[in-house]
C-alpha cells in the first residue's frame, strides 16, 4: 500500500491538502520515474526525506497500475503487433524469472536492498553502463529490428535484466532496453519490448498490492487513487518523450542524471 500522509485520514472519502498534494506529487514522480530510465524508488525515496514521510518499496508498488494504463495507451500500437504467437511466447519468457524471483524472495529483496545506500549505488552504477551502452549503439549492428524478430534468447536476457530490475535504484525501463541493446535488439524496438515485456509484472504487481489494500481496510485509499491517476496521467508523457528520443542519446543524458541524483540523495542520507 501507499502512505501518503502522516495522520491517518479516518474518512476513507476524504483528504486534507496536505495529503492531496503528497498525492499530486508522488503520482507525478512515479509517471515520470518509472518510464523514463532514472529509477522511480530513488527519486521516491529523496522526495520522502524531503517531505518528512515514509514511503516504502511496497508502499508504492501499487502506482504501477498507473504506469501499466501508460503503457497501454502510450504503446498501444506496439501491443497491437505483438498480439502474435511468437511475440507473446518472448514476453512470457522475459516475464517468469522476475515473476517468480518477485513471488518467492519479494519480501527478501525489500529488507535486504531497500537501503539508500544499495539506492545510490544503483543510480550510479547503472547510470555509468547507460551511457556506455549508448554511446557503443551508435556504432553496432542490430539482428532484431521490429519486435517479431525478437529471439527467444534475447527475451530471456531482458527477463534475467527485469530480475536485477527488482533492486531499488536500478530503473526496469532503462535495465530492459540496455540489456536488448547488447542483446542485439535495435534501440527502438528493445524499448518497445521492454514496455510490452513489463505489462505482465506491472499487473501482477499493481493488482496484488491493490488487493492488499483493499483487505487491509487502508485508509489511505482516496490519495492512492489519485496518485495512480496521476501516475498514469503524466507517464503517458513520459513514454512518449522516451520512445522519441532514444536514439538521441536520451540514454546518455538519462545516466548523467542518474549519477547526478546519487550525488544529492547520497548527500541527503549524510544529514
Amino acid at each position: 500500500m501507499i502512505i501518503l500522509s502522516q495522520t491517518p485520514c479516518y474518512n476513507p472519502c476524504t483528504m486534507d491538502i496536505h495529503s492531496l498534494l503528497q498525492s499530486l506529487a508522488a503520482g507525478i514522480i512515479q509517471g515520470i520515474t518509472e518510464l523514463l530510465p532514472i529509477s522511480s524508488s530513488g527519486h521516491l525515496l529523496l522526495f520522502s526525506r524531503i517531505s518528512h514521510f515514509d514511503l516504502g518499496l511496497t508502499e508504492i508498488a501499487v502506482l504501477h497500475l498507473g504506469t501499466l494504463i501508460s503503457i497501454l495507451i502510450a504503446f498501444r500500437d506496439q501491443i497491437r503487433e505483438s498480439l502474435n504467437k511468437v511475440v507473446l511466447t518472448n514476453v512470457l519468457i522475459s516475464a517468469v524469472p522476475a515473476g517468480l524471483i518477485g513471488f518467492f524472495f519479494g519480501d527478501y529483496i525489500e529488507r535486504t536492498f531497500s537501503a539508500p545506500a544499495i539506492i545510490v549505488f544503483s543510480l550510479f552504477v547503472w547510470g555509468i553502463v547507460m551511457i556506455f551502452v549508448d554511446r557503443k549503439s551508435k556504432t553496432s549492428t542490430f539482428t532484431s529490428k521490429n519486435l517479431a524478430e525478437i529471439t527467444p534468447l534475447q527475451s530471456l536476457v531482458v527477463g534475467i535484466a527485469q530480475v536485477l530490475a527488482l533492486i531499488p535504484g536500478t530503473s526496469r525501463s532503462g535495465i530492459t532496453t540496455i540489456s536488448g541493446i547488447v542483446a542485439g535488439i535495435d534501440p527502438q524496438t528493445a524499448l518497445s519490448f521492454s514496455f510490452v515485456a513489463g505489462i505482465p509484472l506491472l499487473g501482477a504487481t499493481g493488482v496484488l498490492s491493490l488487493y492488499t489494500e483493499v483487505s487491509q481496510h487502508s485508509t489511505t485509499l482516496p490519495e492512492i487513487t489519485l496518485a495512480t491517476i496521476t501516475a498514469a496521467v503524466v507517464g503517458i508523457a513520459a513514454a512518449y518523450v522516451f520512445r522519441a528520443t532514444i536514439k538521441r542519446g536520451i540514454l546518455t543524458y538519462a545516466g548523467i542524471y542518474r549519477i547526478i541524483i546519487g550525488i544529492v540523495i547520497f548527500l541527503s542520507i549524510l544529514d
